[in-house]
């Protein structure tokens, strides 16, 4: 890796914003150095696109997959639970879509979560050279969110009207609801970006993590009155997380909108605190990148192939 010296130039003689140009970015020195929150959130954009784009570029379906991933996602546990009647205990509302509106928050909350370290790890050695925003990455995560939500949510509607599903006067606050459980993810997830910088052991756990995660919150089924499995739903913040928005959508207020209230506040605390430990974290975390010339060692996304779209 070229030394750099304490000018800020690469020992060719390039500026970072040369050398990152020539990666293909659509943002100059002056976007990725401001720290305005107008500029942070069209940096945030532009990072976003620029890793859209790359993610699809070798795909033959190209953005089908962006579908794909949605139907696949949950459809095949979706038939089986509506094979073996796990929405019986709710019949005011069919099966399917009761599902996959869970399945809908879940995935809002997920890709909340592991959007800013997926980001920021592909991108890590261009932010190791030129002073990005941390929040940026936040924000390109949020993008990620929002786009493949409003994916899911032409399916939803979809099958709301193909199943003609009885919708509730409440369903407006689900505009409410959906960036707090955006907010929800991304504040866990920017605690595990500076960490996957180092170690990808938090990476790897969350392929098992995940499954986990979504067994033990009623999304494909209704949450039983006794019982381990009620206890568990009970403790889980997740259960009001999700089920809340989705009561809102089929059934109305069920009486744990005050629980929804702490949760949100608790997301507001926690994302807070995220911040700031992201904020210290994150350069600490880069600087790890930075090996001495002649360690035969270069964190180039090359060498790593989970920085690269296909390594997920």
């Amino acid at each position: 890796m070229p030394s750099r010296s304490s000018s800020g130039l690469n020992a060719g003689g390039r500026s970072p914003r040369t050398s990152i140009e020539g990666t293909g970015s659509h943002f100059g020195v002056q976007a990725l150095c401001s720290s305005t929150v107008i500029e942070i959130f069209v940096l945030g954009w532009q990072l976003f696109l620029r890793d859209f784009r790359t993610r699809y570029r070798q795909a033959y379906l190209g953005y089908v997959w962006a579908f794909a991933r949605i139907v696949l996602t949950g459809g095949p546990i979706i038939m089986v639970g509506n094979q073996f009647g796990l929405g019986e205990a709710d019949p005011t509302v069919d099966y399917i879509p009761f599902a996959f509106a869970g399945t809908f928050f879940f995935q809002v909350f997920w890709d909340g979560l592991v959007m800013p370290q997926w980001i920021g790890r592909r991108m890590r050695v261009i932010m190791r050279d030129i002073p990005i925003p941390s929040s940026a990455v936040l924000v390109a995560a949020a993008c990620y969110t929002g786009f493949n939500s409003l994916l899911s949510g032409i399916v939803l509607t979809v099958l709301l009207v193909v199943f003609d599903a009885s919708i509730a006067a409440t369903f407006p606050l689900i505009l409410v609801s959906f960036p707090v459980v955006m907010l929800a993810g991304i504040a866990v997830g920017a605690f595990i970006l500076p960490v996957t910088f180092v170690y990808l052991d938090i990476r790897y756990a969350l392929t098992f993590i995940a499954p986990v995660v979504m067994f033990s919150t009623p999304i494909f089924y209704v949450s039983p009155e006794t019982g381990f499995l009620a206890t568990v739903n009970t403790w889980n913040p997740l259960t009001y997380l999700i089920n809340t928005p989705r009561d809102w959508l089929f059934a109305g207020f069920t009486g744990d909108e005050p629980l929804f209230a702490a949760i949100i506040v608790f997301v507001f605390i926690l994302l807070a605190i995220a911040l700031l430990f992201l904020r210290r974290g994150l350069p600490i975390a880069l600087e790890q990148l930075i090996r001495p010339q002649g360690s035969g060692e270069d964190p180039s996304p090359i060498n790593d192939p989970l920085a690269h779209p296909a390594g997920r």
